[in-house]
């Protein structure tokens, strides 16, 4: 039987390690694909659940606003019926209604002809005519409108971004008498968004039912009052939708971000909470790096081991011709039997002088990897198959708060498994059957005694008679991430 060429047997080799490869690659990039999408949808959970506690939150403080300023409308109303307003007994209607909603900067009453008379910082001696404004003429002109809600504008009592919640005073034949004002400072808004979570580079706006600003955080200079939306907005506010997520780059910062807007029941407003994607993408960037210097490592290891497949091939074919040739020589001549153990000697020696090459080509891998090991900026270990630590990187120290001399040579378990896990048996017996788990989650003792998640991924390592020689494992402490997960599901 003729032999297979050592070339034609390489090349299928290698176009096997190749598929595989591609294949456990292609796995990963779906894994990846998956993980990134859910952490899109968990940031439109986020979003959208902020977007109905904000809008909840715009309603409650109109509406308490609104009681206040209906009791001031009352008063007036009622002195007008008696004879005409007493300026001390409506200021102090006005001061008490203002302390109960403190969202407001003040309650004012302008008379019919606009002149603000009555209320926080007026001077009736020099009053402000707000005759021209928006909210003056609607209810003006509208005497079953109801309350108004304005666009935001410079107050000229208050001297800074406001707009108005206002209702009409009626004389008791139902003549025009005047408007009442309550006034929210944007500022309020302001702060209010800015207590809000809404991660690096997020964003919490309330605009128009023209999309003109009211509030926004963080705050930038000129953007109250402008209109500007993305094409993306636009569409959706054009197809009526009151609620709606999507993605979009932002008009005022160009930050990419996913964004839930919902609108006010009752009140001309939109609330738009958005998170960027570039702080979600940061710590999906963590994870696909774990996976990478896995898939390295798992390549590193297809290569050796191709490697030590096509040398021992290569032997297998080259002891059958030997012995092939043996087999004639002693057949054809019982002389040439001394020259040719003679020659299987020396070939013996070139094999033993191979597969020492070959064990110190293996722990020139070795200590390659355990550079790699300790250059990665993920937490990571080596175990023999006694579980006792062989090798840790500082991370891993750092985390635990050890130092390496102090556990090198101890058991694994022992030092940092908690009593009772069940990840020694597992690990153990893995080794023992020559396989372990490639993906492990489990928890890890500090030395102060504090237990940190982590998340390893497992190689096991070999020597090169091809026995199970111990564990490497690299891992991400995903402690925090856990804890968000289960705040999140409890909300």
């Amino acid at each position: 039987m003729t032999p297979e060429p050592a070339s034609r047997f390489g090349a299928r080799l290698a176009a096997g390690i190749l598929l595989l490869n591609l294949f456990v690659y292609a796995l990963a990039a779906s894994a990846l694909y998956a993980t990134w999408r859910e952490y899109e949808t968990r940031v439109e959970s986020s979003t959208q659940n902020l977007a109905r506690i904000i809008e909840s939150s715009v309603t409650g403080v109109v509406d308490k606003a609104d009681v206040a300023l209906r009791s001031v409308v009352d008063e007036a109303e009622r002195q007008l019926a008696a004879g005409g307003i007493d300026a001390a007994a409506i200021n102090n209607t006005i001061a008490r209604q203002t302390a109960r909603v403190p969202e407001l900067d003040g309650i004012r009453l302008a008379n019919a002809a606009g002149d603000l008379l009555y209320g926080n910082g007026v001077d009736p001696a020099a009053p402000v005519n707000v005759a021209d404004r928006e909210y003056f003429q609607w209810v003006r002109d509208n005497p079953a409108a109801g309350a108004y809600v304005s666009k935001p504008y410079v107050g000229r009592v208050a001297r800074q971004w406001v707009f108005a919640l206002a209702r009409r005073i009626e004389h008791p034949d139902g003549r025009f008498a005047g408007v009442a004002i309550g006034v929210f400072p944007v500022q309020y808004f302001t702060s209010f968004f800015s207590a809000i979570n809404v991660g690096q580079d997020g964003t919490v706006v309330l605009r128009y039912d023209d999309m003109a600003v009211v509030a926004r955080y963080p705050e930038v200079e000129g953007s109250i009052g402008q209109t500007q939306v993305s094409p993306e907005l636009t569409a959706m506010l054009a197809a009526g939708q009151p609620a709606a997520t999507y993605t979009a780059n932002a008009v005022v910062d160009n930050i990419r971000r996913i964004y839930s807007y919902q609108k006010v029941p009752g009140l001309p407003f939109y609330v738009f909470v958005g998170q960027s994607l570039g702080a979600v993408a940061a710590d999906w960037r963590n994870q696909a790096l774990a996976m990478l210097v896995v898939l390295l490592l798992f390549t590193l290891v297809t290569i050796v081991f191709s490697r030590q497949l096509v040398q021992t091939w290569r032997q297998q074919q080259q002891a059958e011709i030997e012995l092939r040739t043996a087999n004639q020589a002693l057949e054809n001549r019982v002389t040439e039997r001394t020259v040719a153990l003679r020659a299987s000697n020396e070939q013996l020696l070139v094999e033993l002088a191979e597969r020492k090459q070959a064990e110190a080509a293996l722990q020139e891998s070795e200590g390659r990897f355990r550079t790699m090991l300790e250059q990665v900026h993920l937490v990571s270990g080596v175990i023999d198959t006694g579980a006792n630590i062989t090798f840790i990187n500082d991370q891993l120290l750092a985390l635990t708060g050890w130092t390496r001399e102090e556990v090198i040579g101890r058991n694994w378990f022992d030092l940092f498994i908690p009593p009772q896990a069940p990840v020694r048996e597992e690990l153990l017996a893995g080794v023992e059957a020559g396989t372990v788990a490639i993906h492990y989650e489990n928890e890890i003792l500090t030395r102060g005694g504090e237990r940190r998640l982590i998340a390893w991924n497992n190689i096991l390592l070999r020597d090169a008679d091809g026995a199970a020689a111990g564990v490497a494992g690299i891992g991400v402490d995903i402690t925090e991430r856990r804890q968000m997960e289960a705040a999140e599901r409890e909300q």
